[in-house]
């Protein structure tokens, strides 16, 4: 399983019930709304975008790829990371609430890059 399926199955079963799209759906509106090589999401283009954004989020991000706890990434954080109409076309594309889907991604995106990293270093 490749991380958009991964993250494309934590989205799912975060929403379970809330939304009306299937796998497919769900891939292309996280394709669109993070970055992706290839057919698959950029977890180290993700982690540069983090970096040049700067501020507390790297240091953030830094919690998630080390083998300590993860440290909490804010919905506002997340929205000022990837942009705000980003999350709108996002939460619109699966009839979610901006906020809830903006809450619920701060929580998934950690988690995913958490499993996909190992002693402060990206697995691919």
């Amino acid at each position: 399983m490749n991380m958009i399926q991964s993250l494309s199955t934590l989205v799912i079963a975060r929403f379970s019930g809330k939304i009306n799209a299937d796998e497919h759906s769900v891939m292309n509106a996280l394709k669109s709304l993070l970055p992706v090589h290839g057919n698959d999401i950029d977890i180290g283009a993700l982690i540069e975008r983090i970096a040049m954004n700067g501020g507390n989020v790297v240091s953030l991000a830094m919690s998630w790829l080390s083998d300590d706890s993860n440290q909490t990434l804010a919905a506002d954080q997340l929205s000022s990371l990837l942009g705000e109409h980003k999350i709108s076309a996002f939460s619109r594309a699966l009839g979610l609430n901006k906020n809830e889907a903006a809450n619920a991604l701060a929580s998934i995106i950690p988690q995913l890059i958490d499993q996909n990293s190992q002693g402060g270093f990206l697995r691919f």
